[in-house]
């Protein structure tokens, strides 16, 4: 049986033009460092955490906002390496 997958470098990202998305993407953020599981939390234009994502410094990518979140955070998670999450 495969191991379960464990994400050890998520990110956080939220759509910036949603307060209440921004919110829950650092009450995210928290959870998990609260749990020793460091993740940056920002927005999903940020061009530095992007930058970031796209190197494949992060195993997981968690997207707070709409379906065109999903969309957009799926544009840079390409790398299979990423597992991508949505809320």
């Amino acid at each position: 049986m495969p191991e379960p997958f464990l994400p050890k470098r998520p990110v956080v990202t939220a759509y910036p033009k949603m307060p209440e998305a921004f919110a829950e993407a650092e009450a995210m953020a928290a959870f998990l460092k609260e749990r020793g599981i460091e993740a940056p939390c920002g927005s999903m234009y940020d061009e530095e955490l992007r930058g970031r994502v796209k190197k494949g410094e992060f195993d997981m990518l968690i997207a707070v906002g709409g379906d065109g979140s999903v969309l957009r955070a799926g544009q840079f998670v390409r790398a299979p390496a990423v597992c991508r999450s949505s809320v």
